[in-house]
């Protein structure tokens, strides 16, 4: 008698366990599934990232910046005619083409610069990208007499 209720006992904590292991595993398929659905269905975030960078429109006095972005951000260059890069240019509207244009720049000269846009920086990897100025060349305004003699001219400046 008291060896067929432990066999009772034993049965039943095995069904028990057995039930148990069973909820346990329809709750483990649940979260699974659940964790799978929520990775599908929140939105991914792409870090914002710069491209395309170019100088264009370069003349004796200005420059014109441009890069894009892979989501709409505002648009900041720093430059400067040494590395330390002095001056800044920026427009706050939120734009995945960028364009800013750097004016009252020395002619014939060397310009470093970075772009920035929201929190991204392209630097050129560190080197800073580069553009020069345009020359201006110099006129002189000369008017050569009309005989003169083959030895001397004379030129006078106004």
């Amino acid at each position: 008698m008291i060896l067929e209720a432990a066999k009772r006992k034993k049965n039943e904590m095995l069904r028990i366990s057995k039930e148990n292991n069973m909820k346990k595993g329809k709750i483990n398929k649940l979260i699974s599934m659940f964790l799978v659905e929520l990775i599908i269905l929140l939105p991914v975030s792409i870090a914002l990232s710069v491209s395309n960078v170019q100088v264009t429109d370069i003349t004796e006095t200005s420059a014109q910046i441009k890069w894009v972005t892979n989501e709409s951000a505002n648009s900041i260059v720093n430059y400067g005619r040494t590395r330390n890069l002095t001056d800044t240019e920026i427009d706050y509207n939120l734009n995945v083409n960028h364009s800013i244009r750097l004016s009252d720049l020395d002619a014939n000269s060397t310009y470093y610069f970075q772009v920035r846009s929201g929190d991204e920086i392209d630097d050129n990897s560190g080197n800073y990208y580069d553009f020069e100025t345009l020359f201006v060349p110099l006129f002189i305004n000369v008017s050569l007499p009309r005989y003169t003699n083959e030895r001397r001219i004379d030129i006078l400046w106004l």
